[in-house]
């Protein structure tokens, strides 16, 4: 993966099994750069686990493609 790639943060909430850790790493890993994954303990005892995940991707205006925020 290039330096251009756009970057993925996940955040998991909870926990997941390390088939789970495989596949989402695999995943996401065909399109972007990824940052290490960041566990942290889920509170609602209602959900199993919660995944979060942040992408980047920089903006240049001379692209033409229009910004989008969300």
């Amino acid at each position: 993966m290039d330096a251009d790639s756009p970057i993925a943060e996940v955040l998991v909430e909870g926990e997941l099994s390390p088939f789970e850790h495989e596949a989402l790493y695999h995943l996401l890993k065909k399109h972007f750069r990824l940052e290490e994954q960041a566990y942290s303990e889920l509170l609602d005892e209602t959900i199993g686990s919660r995944v979060n995940i942040l992408f980047h991707h920089p903006y240049e205006p001379s692209s033409g493609r229009p910004m989008f925020l969300c």
